[in-house]
């Protein structure tokens, strides 16, 4: 199961009450998914829907037995290219205090290292994706940095490591502060 951080006042779990199910049992898969979707594509203002890739002609191995980019350094990457591309929101130093994400980090062994989905909100319109593009492709490899539509998907695909078992889910610490107060 992965490990899920969710800000202050989370959203649906894995064992949420609010999501019904259409057998009236068990919560199947496709309905926890559909629920982290629906939450994640509606209670935040996201900017950029972003994959991140190492290529392996660019991953420099750590030693002789460690050739492939492992959780630790991709989280040090991450935080990198995140300072490069808009400013950490966990540095003191930020450019951006707004700047606020959920990343989908899976393994990913025939990319030699770890793979990344992320949502990013905050983001200023100065902000140019096509540096934050070349911050991580210039380094490690593929990169996209789009800019979200909702209508497309995003919220969605990165719900899915909910339940991927060897992927992981974050929230910048500063999320919860950032999320859109729908009152009924």
């Amino acid at each position: 199961m992965p490990v899920v951080a969710t800000p202050a006042d989370s959203g649906p779990s894995l064992n949420s009450r609010s999501l019904s199910s259409s057998q009236g049992g068990w919560i199947t898969k496709q309905e926890v998914l559909a629920g982290w979707g629906d939450w994640l594509s509606t209670t935040w203002q996201w900017d950029w829907w972003v994959t991140l890739t190492y290529d392996p002609r660019k991953v420099e191995p750590a030693s002789s037995t460690h050739t492939a980019v492992g959780w630790s350094l991709s989280e040090r990457h991450w935080h990198e290219w995140l300072a490069d591309s808009v400013g950490d929101s966990q540095s003191v130093e930020s450019i951006m205090p707004g700047v606020y994400w959920l990343r989908g980090r899976e393994p990913n062994p025939y990319r030699y290292g770890t793979h990344f989905h992320a949502l990013v909100g905050g983001v200023g319109t100065e902000v140019s994706r096509r540096n934050a593009w070349a911050s991580w492709f210039n380094r490690h490899g593929m990169a996209r940095v789009e800019p979200y539509d909702s209508r497309r998907g995003a919220g969605w695909y990165v719900s899915k490591y909910v339940v991927k078992e060897l992927g992981d889910l974050q929230f910048s610490p500063n999320a919860g502060q950032y999320r859109i107060r729908n009152e009924d």
